[in-house]
């Protein structure tokens, strides 16, 4: 089992990761490529919620995709990238415009903190109402769009903070478990992300 290797890698996901190997402390190697279709909203959606929590906790996967032409891929270009797949010509863009952990969220006592640095860009919401925290509570995890949570994962969806897909969604943000937190050779720490004030 791969959280006996890394204990920081959630029993759940292991079954997920059936096929990966550690090469590095925080890095895996992932065997078989990944689908992401609408065809199967639930089973895409948990891959990218594995990818999104992994690079939370500063953990590297190298992984390779088949992505459909029913995949709104434009939303997840936050999280890692595939290092192969198919097709190529969106992979490989999927590749240049990657931007590291540039959408985060951090959980605060009755609040949630999401900081978008998208595009260079940015952007910062603070969840306190009670149902939209109930909301992104819920959505950490691939779900069923019911009428209430398709309301309230409306408004998130309207700032591409959520992924949705044949009727199933997913927060993109990635939760950042510790700081400081290295994107590309710049530091970054709570007060510089604009997360604590």
């Amino acid at each position: 089992m791969i959280s006996r290797v890394n204990p920081r890698v959630p029993a759940a996901a292991s079954r997920a990761l059936d096929d990966a190997r550690w090469i590095a402390p925080n890095q895996l190697v992932v065997g078989g490529p990944r689908v992401l279709t609408a065809s199967a909203p639930y089973r895409s959606l948990a891959w990218l919620a594995l990818l999104r929590d992994l690079a939370g906790l500063g953990i590297r996967v190298q992984w390779s995709a088949v992505v459909r032409t029913d995949w709104p891929c434009l939303l997840v270009m936050t999280l890692p990238p595939p290092i192969r797949g198919d097709p190529p010509g969106l992979i490989e863009r999927w590749q240049t415009t990657y931007e590291p952990l540039s959408l985060l969220w951090r959980q605060g006592p009755g609040f949630a903190l999401i900081d978008d640095c998208r595009r260079g860009k940015t952007r910062r919401w603070t969840l306190t109402s009670p149902r939209l925290l109930r909301a992104w509570r819920l959505l950490q995890d691939p779900r069923r769009l019911t009428t209430g949570l398709s309301r309230l994962a409306f408004e998130l969806l309207e700032e591409d903070l959520v992924v949705a897909v044949g009727g199933w969604a997913l927060a993109a943000p990635v939760r950042v478990q510790r700081w400081p937190v290295t994107v590309a050779g710049t530091l970054r720490t709570p007060t510089s992300a604009g997360l604590l004030q």
